[in-house]
């Protein structure tokens, strides 16, 4: 940013990097879109106009019906960083309720059109928070199910993993 020297545990850059955080939030975003494609093969990323009155919005990083069960999700996709000032206790938390402040005008609308709005935040250091966790625990029952497995661990293990890595 040119604004601050690097601090020496790195946090300032965590926090600073737009176009760094872009690359990291698209990766991640694809990661999420991976994992509900194997549920759900019509998932789609960065849907347009989904919300009419305001058609520039993109509240859905990946549109699915894996998410939950028997609904269409607009999964809005977060990565948080601890050490940003205002992150709270739990910067996962405060992502999400950041974001259901930013779309809750329009979460009626989208409603009506029979998407449900959810955040799935997850930390830089990779703490997943709870909603993005059964999020991705239902995906994989039915990724699972529709492929013939006995158990979706092995998938959620593996989805969670290449999260952390990305």
């Amino acid at each position: 940013c040119g604004e601050c020297v690097l601090d020496t545990k790195g946090y300032h850059a965590l926090c600073c990097a737009r176009g760094e955080s872009t690359v990291g939030h698209n990766r991640v975003r694809d990661v999420f879109h991976a994992g509900f494609h194997l549920a759900d093969p019509t998932s789609e990323i960065e849907v347009p106009g989904l919300v009419v009155s305001a058609p520039t919005l993109r509240p859905a990083d990946v549109l699915t019906h894996a998410a939950i069960r028997g609904e269409v999700t607009a999964v809005d996709v977060g990565v948080s960083c601890p050490s940003a000032s205002g992150a709270g206790s739990d910067s996962t938390e405060t992502m999400k309720q950041d974001k259901l402040d930013r779309y809750g005008p329009y979460l009626q609308e989208l409603s009506a059109q029979g998407i449900t709005y959810r955040p799935a935040m997850l930390s830089c250091y990779g703490k997943f928070h709870p909603d993005a966790s059964q999020m991705m625990e239902t995906a994989c029952q039915l990724a699972a199910s529709r492929q013939g497995l006995k158990s979706s661990g092995a998938l959620l293990s593996r989805w969670r993993q290449s999260l952390i890595v990305e």
